[in-house]
């Protein structure tokens, strides 16, 4: 493999991990402060087109009397009108909700980490374990 395929090799698969460590620390930044309800799902929202749709949960959810509804980051074909659901809540501003499931919060960096990790991982481990030959561009 020539130096510019390893560069971008390593390049995109550290993009893709580290855009995993970007959604987990959000995730994990979005549930300080917050307390945890049910709520039920009241509508999917239409993401994608053709062979390519997913639906994105909106989900009502009450607080102190009050009702608020939150939509899913991620469009999953798991999600029914009528399902309960986790969410959580900012506590001094409930109106700032997010699905709680574990799809919807750790999907995403889940993946990403995962992959990105794997091939980053093999990259660098061929590169300076294996020694294997780098030819000139």
């Amino acid at each position: 493999m020539s130096r510019s395929g390893w560069v971008v090799g390593i390049g995109l698969s550290g993009t893709v991990f580290f855009i995993g460590v970007y959604f987990g620390v959000s995730s994990i930044i979005e549930g300080q402060g917050t307390e945890r309800t049910d709520g039920t799902v009241v509508r999917l929202q239409q993401q994608g087109s053709g062979s390519d749709v997913s639906y994105r949960p909106v989900v009502e959810y009450e607080v102190n009397g009050k009702t608020y509804q939150c939509t899913g980051k991620v469009g999953t074909n798991f999600d029914h009108i009528g399902d309960k659901v986790a969410v959580i809540y900012k506590i001094d501003r409930p109106e700032v909700g997010f699905v709680g499931t574990f799809s919807q919060r750790w999907g995403i960096p889940l993946v990403c980490c995962v992959f990105g990790g794997f091939f980053l991982g093999c990259l660098l481990d061929n590169l300076f374990f294996r020694r294997l030959p780098v030819s000139p561009p």
